[in-house]
């Protein structure tokens, strides 16, 4: 399946904190290999969550 969105990386935090419960409930309505995210947005997750 060719990716339909990109996510960045607050909607990243979003998915990960469960708030809002609509952003949530529409990652889950998506399909597997519609969404992707950046490696920029998956280094800015891992790391700048932890610092």
């Amino acid at each position: 399946m060719k990716p339909k969105s990109m996510l960045d990386t607050h909607i990243g935090i979003y998915l990960m904190k469960h708030q809002p419960p609509e952003a949530r409930a529409r990652f889950d309505a998506c399909f597997v290999g519609a969404v992707v995210i950046s490696a920029m947005t998956l280094a800015e997750l891992e790391f700048g969550i932890a610092c």
